[in-house]
């Protein structure tokens, strides 16, 4: 996959009973080439418990990547952030697995 010239801002991914992959952009099994790629203020948020002993997690602020090639040209992250507020965040700006 290759996106170029690409802006992502202010997105938001959220889930009240799971974990969270990517704030804007999640990938999973495809090479992927970003050139030219802003990800700007977006967020990934795990904001509920699955139970006593499972809590949900946010990847990847802005990206989430896993089990594949990541390949990034001329990218920039701002701003971005994971938050889970009872489980664990990884990645403010990029997950990569």
């Amino acid at each position: 996959m290759l996106l170029q010239n690409v802006q992502f801002e202010n997105n938001t991914a959220t889930s009240a009973f799971g974990n969270v992959f990517g704030g804007a952009l999640a990938n999973s099994g495809d090479n992927m080439l970003l050139q030219n790629v802003t990800f700007d203020k977006n967020t990934a948020m795990a904001i509920g418990i699955l139970s006593e002993f499972n809590v949900s997690i946010a990847y990847g602020g802005a990206l989430y990547n896993y089990g594949s090639r990541l390949t990034l040209q001329q990218v920039s992250f701002n701003e971005n952030k994971a938050i889970a507020n009872d489980g664990s965040a990884s990645g403010g700006g990029l997950y990569t697995g």
